[in-house]
């Protein structure tokens, strides 16, 4: 009994650590708890391992509404701010949501909701984490070398069902979290788009599509102060992810996109380049900016369940290693315009 108190108590300060973290702008380390969940080398997997998965991959119908893409015309964006007026201004910025920059966005599409648990499962029992052609020969090393066969938060079970863990609830089947968005890191983002013929979307093209032609706006629906449980799964409305297919109608973007604040940060493709003569500043205090530009980092926009309303503004970022197994950070891909005819 003993070892399952310490256990329940680990598993309760790990759930603490995420949670402060999925509202602050710094750098999260692998958790302990999900690494204990880890399997064996891939080199040793076998054959049956992902047989109930597949099994349930094909007794799952898939949901049509979750592959809908939506057209985000071609338009100019604001990327960041002005982080030298901080102590001018009443309202106060961390130094890595600058500079502001302007960027023209090219036209594309995009899926109007994340990848669900359901489609990841998928890549998963194609034997996506077995196949090294999806991955980037770095990351290929690191799936190698951490023995990662399946996205961090996801635990195969001793009867050979699947599981998700939570951070209220423990591990739940992954067939109740079908419909949950995903949480995997950027470079299990880019294996699935290499699977899918597609790719990650751009910072520049989050802002697009989130903010659109409301430059002036604060929020995608405009200038109504955010609420949890009307406008997105975010401030602490559930204390875990929530079904896709029933977005908050009134926090959707101007081209029909769902999502995009909140029920789990948005991984993009681009780097943390910006310049590096200044030092950063986050909730845990000062951060040298040369240890963030190793062109290893990259950009995080939206918010998670449980992120606070005050970090709901536009310029807000964070800034995380690309393999990082990041519990709150979901995904969704693009298809540029002039590429829509290849890839259907």
């Amino acid at each position: 009994q003993s070892q399952q108190q310490q256990q329940q108590k680990e598993k309760q300060q790990d759930v603490v650590n995420h949670i402060v973290n999925g509202s602050a702008l710094m750098r999260v380390p692998p958790s302990p708890m999900t690494n204990r969940f880890r399997s064996n080398s891939t080199q040793f997997v076998d054959p049956e391992y992902y047989s109930q998965l597949s099994q349930l991959v094909q007794e799952s119908a898939p949901l049509a509404v979750l592959a809908e893409r939506v057209y985000i015309p071609a338009g100019k964006v604001v990327i960041g701010c002005d982080t030298s007026r901080n102590l001018l201004s009443e309202t106060f910025n961390w130094d890595v949501e600058g500079p502001r920059q302007e960027e023209i966005v090219a036209a594309c599409h995009m899926r109007a909701y994340p990848v669900t648990c359901g489609e990841y499962a998928e890549f998963v029992a194609a034997n996506g984490y077995l196949d090294h052609r999806f991955w980037r020969t770095s990351d290929w090393e690191v799936i190698q070398r951490r023995h990662i066969v399946a996205p961090s938060t996801w635990v195969r079970k001793m009867d050979g069902s699947w599981g998700v863990v939570t951070a209220t609830r423990g591990v739940v089947a992954l067939k109740e979290a079908w419909f949950w968005p995903v949480y995997v890191s950027l470079m299990e983002v880019r294996a699935f788009c290499n699977w899918r013929n597609v790719r990650p979307m751009t910072e520049a093209e989050y802002m697009r599509a989130t903010y659109g032609d409301y430059k002036d706006y604060p929020f995608p629906w405009g200038q109504e102060e955010a609420a949890g449980g009307k406008h997105g799964n975010f401030d602490w409305y559930q204390l875990q992810p929530m079904a896709c297919f029933k977005p908050f109608s009134e926090g959707t973007s101007q081209f029909g996109a769902y999502e995009l604040i909140g029920n789990g940060w948005e991984w993009s493709q681009s780097v943390f380049d910006r310049a590096p003569e200044q030092t950063s500043t986050s909730s845990e205090g000062p951060i040298a900016l040369e240890d963030l530009l190793d062109g290893k980092h990259y950009v995080l926009k939206g918010a998670s369940w449980a992120t606070d309303n005050r970090l709901l503004r536009k310029t807000y970022r964070r800034v995380v290693p690309e393999n990082d197994p990041f519990l709150f950070a979901k995904f969704r891909y693009v298809i540029s315009a002039r590429d829509e005819a290849v890839f259907g």
